[in-house]
């Protein structure tokens, strides 16, 4: 497979992770509030006067928030009146120049991940979806996998990932339309800035051929796809924990 392309950043921009920017979601009844507490810019430096901004995100909805200077930025919970209730809100942090449009720093597509949740590829929002019970949904911008899960079912991720019907049943259907995805835009694999790139580590673990056939040979991407299924649940045991799970549940 080609090598890895580095990204160029000839504007300078700071680029921040979302372990350096803390937010915090609170959800009271209908109503959800968030505050960004606190950003970590580590050895970079920036003007005091810097403007900080937010961008919440949800589905087809957005809300922009000028929360004002560095160094005294409001860190008081702002209500998100107009964001899409059914869909996980996700964050984008910017720093700007006081004085004109230009971006000093930013943290991109920062997700709020259920404590107990593993650091999986895909995350998983729990969020209300009437009487479906889970939907494998793409982000409108880069088409990064999200998993949604009915709240109905489960109060939290965790509580979904412990669960043999859950990761026995649910998963491999989710990770076959991740599979076909990158099959359809295999350069992503060697894109840092591709969210694909970051299952570049996890198919090779699990010991799969990269890159992918082409979408254009039809049968050899197929096999490709049910060989990665295949192998992902036979690493895992799904079938050999769904009938532990059966036996506990008293043989329903």
């Amino acid at each position: 497979m080609a090598r890895m392309k580095r990204r160029s950043n000839p504007t300078g921009l700071i680029e921040l992770s979302d372990v350096q920017v803390k937010i915090e979601l609170t959800e009271v009844g209908d109503e959800r509030s968030f505050a960004l507490k606190n950003i970590n810019l580590g050895k970079d430096v920036l003007p005091s006067e810097a403007i900080v901004v937010c961008v919440v995100r949800a589905g087809r909805s957005a809300e922009r928030y000028e929360l004002g200077r560095l160094d005294s930025w409001d860190k008081s919970p702002k209500v998100l009146r107009d964001i899409d209730a059914s869909e996980v809100p996700k964050f984008r942090v910017l720093i700007r120049d006081p004085n004109s449009p230009k971006l000093l720093a930013s943290a991109e597509n920062i997700r709020l991940r259920d404590p107990g949740q593993s650091e999986s590829l895909i995350p998983i929002d729990i969020v209300d979806l009437g009487q479906l019970a889970w939907r494998y949904r793409e982000d409108d911008e880069d088409g990064a996998p999200t998993l949604q899960v009915n709240k109905l079912l489960y109060p939290s991720a965790a509580a979904a990932e412990q669960d043999a019907q859950f990761i026995g049943l649910v998963l491999p259907e989710a990770l076959r339309r991740v599979c076909w995805t990158i099959v359809e835009v295999p350069d992503g694999l060697d894109d840092p800035s591709n969210w694909r790139s970051q299952w570049v580590w996890w198919l090779t673990g699990l010991g799969v051929t990269l890159p992918p056939p082409p979408k254009s040979a039809s049968q050899a991407a197929d096999i490709w796809v049910e060989g990665v299924v295949e192998k992902f649940c036979c690493a895992h045991n799904f079938c050999t924990k769904l009938l532990a799970q059966r036996e506990v549940d008293g043989g329903k």
